[in-house]
């Protein structure tokens, strides 16, 4: 058989859950700077029963702009699994000459895991309607346990940073910080949250692409594979030392898991066909 392609990572996915994300991140900072400016709690006397109130209104609001992007969860998991199916069907195509249909796993009404943007979006995404498909009973799962894990993570993001914010201010006032100092602490907490949504971003699509790959494979009986680094700078040395060597599914790597389930591993398991 002709040598199989290596997969990709599905960066237009990461690109597209990091903006979901960022965009959170915007409209809370944005919000939580003028809320602060506007109610002028950075004054030294009698600032914390104001600010306690403050902060309740701003984790409210954090959680009210939040809801959006939990809803669009299915269809950022449509998406990576989007990537996954194809990539694997043409892994499988490469290694074996077989033609695998698409996966038509999970029917529509099972897709409404809560909110979902677009129905039909997700219908599409995930093959339904296509009259010869293959069965995943295992892929709605796997995607609930995502979308349920996605969600902490989101929820956490204003609740993380309107602490920060609060220590911040209640430091800065004890210290006897001058207000405009303690202005530009919270504004360098902005980039510390965007930094942060943007890793979350990018290990939580990287484990979810990973999933669906060793799932896909072993519903297919593959026991082994072989570890594929992305093979740039990034590359830790540890998984660079994993390059090439053939693992067990049963099996992973005692120090890093198997590819994609390190903590933003972007490696990926090519299938050993027998």
């Amino acid at each position: 058989m002709a040598s199989t392609k290596v997969q990709l990572y599905p960066a237009s996915a990461e690109r597209s859950y990091n903006k979901l994300l960022q965009d959170l991140v915007s409209q809370l900072t944005t919000e939580t700077e003028k809320r602060i400016r506007d109610a002028n709690v950075l004054r030294i006397d009698g600032f914390s029963e104001d600010l306690t109130y403050l902060l309740a209104g701003m984790l409210e609001f954090g959680m009210l702009i939040a809801n959006p992007v939990i809803f669009r969860l299915p269809e950022v998991y449509a998406n990576v699994n989007t990537f996954n199916d194809r990539q694997w069907r043409l892994v499988v195509k490469s290694g074996t000459g077989i033609d695998l249909p698409p996966s038509g796993a999970i029917p529509t009404g099972m897709v409404a895991y809560g909110n979902v943007s677009d129905p039909n979006l997700i219908r599409a995404r995930f093959g339904i309607g296509i009259d010869i498909y293959r069965s995943e009973p295992w892929l709605i799962p796997r995607m609930n346990n995502w979308i349920d894990y996605n969600t902490s993570l989101i929820k956490s993001i204003p609740t993380q940073y309107i602490g920060k914010v609060e220590a911040a201010i209640r430091n800065g006032v004890m210290a006897g910080t001058a207000p405009r100092e303690l202005q530009k602490e919270i504004k360098r907490l902005s980039g510390v949250t965007s930094a942060r949504v943007r890793l979350i971003s990018r290990d939580q699509i990287s484990k979810a692409n990973s999933d669906l790959t060793q799932y896909r494979q072993q519903d297919l009986g593959i026991t082994e594979y072989t570890w594929i680094t992305s093979n740039d700078e990034r590359v830790r040395f540890t998984h660079r030392a994993h390059s090439g060597n053939v693992y067990k599914w049963s099996e992973p790597p005692a120090n890093t898991g198997h590819p994609g389930q390190d903590y933003q591993c972007r490696c990926i398991a090519r299938a050993k066909f027998d």
